[in-house]
Order: structure tokens, then sequence, then C-alpha cells
């Protein structure tokens, strides 16, 4: 148990602070958080979002040295991690199955992503 919430409390948390960032910032995690347990290859930085989310998270952030690795770290807000080959993984496995049987969102990535997209 982590401070008293279990692991399921945990992410339940996390994924409200996410939620609650800036609007650029809370869209490229999210994409990342649908895109990651679901791709059928290793994700490399770059390819978890599309250039109108990077424009959107790194508007919201200031980063001179690897912005795309730093956007997604702290738009995950621990979540995620890279690697040194620069692929981008979940931090945990039970966070895969907390997302297939826990969040809603999460069990139709493609429409949520397109709802994400189309958000001004």
């Amino acid at each position: 148990m982590i401070g008293g919430l279990g692991l399921d409390g945990a992410y339940d948390t996390t994924l409200d602070r996410m939620n609650s960032e800036g609007k650029g910032k809370s869209t490229l995690g999210m994409a990342a958080l649908m895109r990651i347990p679901r791709s059928e290859r290793p994700m490399r930085i770059g390819s978890y979002a599309t250039p109108r989310q990077l424009r959107l998270a790194l508007r919201d952030m200031d980063y001179d040295n690897n912005p795309l690795k730093k956007a997604l770290l702290a738009s995950c807000l621990g979540l995620v991690t890279v690697d040194e080959s620069s692929i981008v993984r979940l931090v945990h496995f039970s966070l895969r199955e907390y997302f297939n049987q826990h969040t809603e969102h999460f069990k139709s990535p493609h429409v949520a992503m397109a709802v994400l997209l189309n958000v001004s």
C-alpha cells in the first residue's frame, strides 16, 4: 500500500493530478499513456504524440536540453520511464493492468485520442 491508497488509489490520484495540469501537458501525458501500452513495438521519444500535441505541451513548458524527453516525463508525472535507448515504457507492469481494469477511457483509446486531438 502506498500512503494507505494501494496501487489503484495511487494511480487514480496521479491521473487526477495529470488531468488538472495545463491543457498541453495533460493532453501530451494522456496521449502517451494511451499509446504506450497498446504499441506493437517499443516506442521511442517523439513517436508517442502528434506534432499538435507536442506544440501544446512545449508551449506550457520551458525546456532547452532534450525537450521531448523532459516534456514526456513531466507530462506523465512518473508513470513512464525512458531507457538509455530512448525507448518509452510504463514504469511498472501493474499500470498496464490498471488501465485494462479500472480506467474507462483507456479501454477505448482511439475514441479518447480523437476527443483529445479535437479539443481546441
